[in-house]
């Protein structure tokens, strides 16, 4: 697993050090959004980095801000983009603080109930007939509130694991009350607080009793720690810690092709090597959706 950023100086690093990790096993790639706020759900870059990853497991999560696309918008290209992906895509939702209050809430609520508007059979392609869907089993969101207002529904068809994967970052309690009851993710920061304290064990245990609350299953969203290091030791120190389900290795796009290069290399192989041999890691079968191979496999 790993982060790295879709806007990076040279694409073509990113493309490469994607499909090393794919080979290695990894199940999750999450693209962090590109410098100076720029959105990695470009329309343009997401057609063309989508088709040109020719990944056999892995997904494929670029992220943004949550004020960087409408939830309209975003629910038809996040869609698009997890068909691109043969069900292994979704969204990586960043910058949740400092927005004001319920604004991320209301774009999770609307994205996910645009992802849903079309029921699973509805798509019944009915040449004789002359219907391509069921229209009763299409609905509208018919959402108005603080923030956005949106009619829907969404007019792509669903995605195929049923909707794509939603990743939410942590900053702060609003965003794990935020995961809690819509995401399927919980991305815990490498770092510890300003005062030295590491609250991500907090954070973690939080999590699972807002996920009880919010009627959901303490399984129903994992919690990812980011690591910084490729020695297995400390790996699963840090996920042990914190009691998190995973970890994701960040490779940052600023370091230069030498240390990306040495960053990828020790991942792909020892790491993955030491922790296969440990019993941490185990194959899980290409052909299942991404939320399938994460949380009903986990």
């Amino acid at each position: 697993m790993t982060g790295f950023p879709a806007g990076s100086p040279d694409p073509r690093r990113a493309l490469e050090v994607t499909r090393r990790f794919d080979a290695a096993g990894a199940d999750l790639v999450l693209l962090a959004p590109g410098p100076d706020g720029v959105d990695s759900h470009d329309t343009a870059s997401l057609a063309g980095f989508a088709s040109s990853l020719r990944t056999t497991a892995a997904g494929v999560v670029p992220g943004g801000a949550v004020d960087d696309v409408p939830p309209y918008q975003l629910a038809r290209r996040t869609a698009s983009l997890d068909h691109l992906h043969r069900g292994r895509s979704g969204w990586w939702c960043t910058g949740t603080a400092g927005l004001p209050a319920g604004r991320a809430e209301e774009h999770a609520h609307v994205l996910r109930a645009l992802w849903e508007s079309w029921e699973p059979d509805a798509v019944v392609a009915d040449v004789a007939g002359g219907a391509y869907a069921d229209h009763t089993k299409v609905h509208a969101v018919d959402h108005r509130g603080p923030h956005y207002a949106v009619r829907g529904p969404l007019n792509t068809v669903p995605s195929p694991q049923g909707r794509p994967l939603l990743v939410v970052s942590a900053d702060g309690e609003r965003s794990v009350d935020l995961a809690a009851r819509w995401a399927d993710v919980l991305v815990l920061d490498a770092r510890s607080a300003e005062d030295g304290s590491d609250t991500r064990a907090d954070t973690v245990a939080r999590l699972r009793a807002a996920l009880v609350r919010a009627g959901r299953g303490p399984g129903d969203c994992l919690a990812l720690v980011r690591v910084g290091t490729t020695d297995a030791d400390a790996v699963e120190a840090a996920v042990r810690s914190c009691g998190a389900d995973g970890f994701l290795v960040d490779v940052p796009a600023a370091a230069d092709a030498h240390d990306v290069e040495h960053r990828t290399t020790a991942a792909t192989t020892d790491l993955v090597r030491v922790l296969t041999a440990r019993g941490h890691l185990a194959h899980r079968p290409a052909e299942h959706g991404l939320r399938r191979r994460l949380l009903e496999e986990n």
